[in-house]
């Protein structure tokens, strides 16, 4: 994947789930832009096996 993609993948994914604007994150140096990206994906993979365990509690 090209650099420009990737920036364009981790400015959607910020402002989608954060709603910061595209501004908002560009202002953001580097670093701290991927360390949120880091914090977001970790966190939604967290709550994505929290819902998946409660499915399968559920189920059982």
């Amino acid at each position: 994947m090209s650099k420009p993609e990737w920036l364009r993948k981790e400015v959607f994914y910020l402002a989608y789930h954060i709603h910061w604007s595209y501004h908002e994150i560009m202002d953001l140096p580097i670093g701290e832009r991927k360390h949120f990206v880091q914090l977001l994906t970790k966190e939604i993979e967290r709550q994505n096996k929290e819902l998946e365990e409660s499915l399968k509690a559920l189920r059982e």
